[in-house]
């Protein structure tokens, strides 16, 4: 069937009157060819869908020449397969207003890298692309899955030096085509222009050597309406001797990024945890921090929720408590135990409080977990209690964790304050999971002062 698809996009023709029009009215153009022609070939088989590999792996022959921007997300989003894997590296389909779609290809020894889309804010710009090659992934599986090439982005002329680095997460598709997402930040104390250039470098890691580069023209404009920035937000301080200088928050759909200092009498390695929530219940995950070396620092938390009026934050430090207490919570009884989505139950850590998971929700998309805390320390903690893994084998390593970039954490009932729900998204309907729970105290947290934000007002 795979085959029958190419041969059907291989043989959509477009003359230059439609040619001519696809800037304005491609939407219209694209559904009425491919549309019909793929639903022809779907339905006359009696399938009720197409598999994930197939549909995700499909290249269009049409070539590079004539792939426009808009041509280039009209396929994207036609391909929800390929939205679907892309959400679960974390570029979102809530992202597709804010998105450049490029369709830039470049080859090079039998490997084709392809730049679907990209997304800017002032501090971060995520890059989506594939990587296709017959038997790219023969020997690799879900759960042996790394990336064999080495990824890196900068901006050119005298913007050159603005992005530090970031990561790259990758998901394979079937045996010819992976996925991937570049993550870029922006060095501390630099803020994106809100239009430049950007090269990407890709080069191989084993023997055969592989390289491309591509020169990707950048602008951040279409997001900066959603976009939140404050300033000089005051100083936190912890036990009276550790002072955090919150000097501006950026909070838009990307991430929030705390823009903080320590006092230069404490130690300027140290990192600052933060825990964020708003007044619409919606907390907001701790996904690590960058430094410049010295004192000034970034953390990152995942995004701003929609309709949040006023933001929470609470910087926190953690210091390790004693291996005495440490090895008795491997005697809890559930310590590094998998427990499958079906199963509610309490969860007693004896000295340190209870957790009850009282329901768990599996949509075709996402899976809730409904539960309610009780003992000490509990909120600055909180989104560390649920672990949900993918379940791909009998073996410890084909249990794939699922991201923290697919989890939004919020209590369901604000009259309730013990009262949460985590919920993992873009989930696989295909995949059985299990959970752990992993609310193990092996650290003390000494938590701050709350700082409030106004996030509506334009002066905090």
């Amino acid at each position: 069937m795979g085959k029958d698809i190419y041969e059907e996009f291989d043989s959509i023709y477009f003359d230059q009157t439609e040619f001519e029009k696809i800037e304005d009215s491609l939407s219209e153009i694209e559904i009425k060819k491919l549309n019909k022609t793929l639903k022809k070939r779907i339905f006359k088989n009696n399938k009720k869908y197409i598999k994930v590999a197939s549909i995700a792996s499909i290249t269009l022959i049409i070539g590079t020449s004539i792939m426009t921007p808009a041509f280039a997300k009209t396929i994207v989003q036609y391909i929800p397969a390929m939205e679907s894997l892309y959400g679960r590296l974390g570029y979102y389909s809530e992202y597709k207003d804010f998105s450049q779609y490029i369709g830039e290809s470049k080859e090079d020894k039998g490997y084709k890298f392809t730049i679907d889309k990209l997304v800017a804010d002032q501090d971060t710009v995520l890059v989506a692309l594939r990587i296709s090659k017959p038997g790219l992934n023969a020997k690799q599986t879900e759960s042996n899955n790394k990336v064999d090439f080495v990824m890196s982005a900068d901006l050119t002329g005298i913007d050159r030096g603005a992005i530090s680095g970031g990561y790259v997460d990758q998901r394979i598709v079937d045996e010819n085509t992976s996925v991937i997402l570049l993550e870029n930040e922006a060095a501390v104390g630099k803020v994106l222009p809100k239009r430049f250039n950007m090269n990407v470098n890709i080069h191989s890691t084993f023997d055969e050597e592989v390289k491309v580069n591509f020169q990707l023209p950048v602008s951040r404009e279409k997001i900066e309406q959603d976009t939140i920035v404050k300033e000089n937000l005051g100083i936190s301080e912890i036990k009276k001797e550790f002072r955090v200088n919150i000097n501006e928050i950026k909070a838009s759909p990307l991430n929030i990024n705390i823009k903080y200092s320590i006092d230069k009498d404490n130690d300027e390695r140290n990192f600052v945890n933060f825990y964020c929530y708003d007044d619409k219940g919606n907390i907001y995950l701790d996904m690590g921090g960058i430094s410049d070396g010295g004192n000034e620092k970034v953390g990152k938390l995942s995004p701003i929720q929609k309709g949040a009026r006023k933001l929470y934050i609470v910087p926190y430090i953690s210091q390790v408590i004693n291996e005495d207490e440490e090895s008795s919570h491997n005697d809890l009884g559930f310590a590094d135990k998998l427990f499958d989505i079906n199963t509610t139950r309490e969860f007693d850590f004896k000295k340190y409080g209870k957790v009850n998971v009282y329901k768990i929700v599996r949509s075709s998309s996402t899976i809730k977990f409904y539960f309610t805390i009780e003992g000490t320390e509990k909120s600055l903690k909180i989104q560390d209690i649920i672990h949900l893994n993918e379940n791909n084998g009998d073996k410890q390593e084909d249990k794939i964790t699922v991201s923290r970039n697919n989890i939004k954490m919020y209590k369901p009932d604000l009259n309730n304050p013990n009262d949460y729900c985590i919920e993992f998204t873009n989930i696989d309907s295909s995949k059985s999971y299990q959970y752990s729970v992993g609310w193990f105290p092996i650290s003390k947290i000494l938590e701050g002062d709350t700082i409030e934000v106004n996030l509506v007002s334009k002066i905090n």
